[in-house]
């Protein structure tokens, strides 16, 4: 069984997020995590990924609240709420 979970944690945080994907075959990859009026924050693109992605995104000069994660990969699109506290 191939794991494509998207994972983030800790979640809520203060100030760190880490996310974790597993990619089984290489594929184009998209993050993004936008605030809850579609801001981007943070974006990261990976040609031909393959294996264990691993991300860390600190968030600490954001306000707190909600935060929205989208990944994109091999035209399957993922998404988790995150809470900054």
């Amino acid at each position: 069984k191939k794991e494509t979970e998207l994972n983030v944690y800790p979640n809520p945080s203060n100030t760190i997020f880490t996310i974790s994907y597993q990619s089984a075959s290489p594929s184009n990859l998209i993050l993004t995590t936008t605030d809850t009026n579609g801001k981007l924050i943070f974006s990261d693109k990976q040609e031909q990924f393959s294996g264990q992605y691993l991300k860390t995104i600190d968030l600490s000069g954001q306000p707190k609240g909600i935060y929205f994660i989208e990944m994109i990969c091999d035209g399957q699109k993922k998404s988790k709420k995150i809470v900054l506290q």
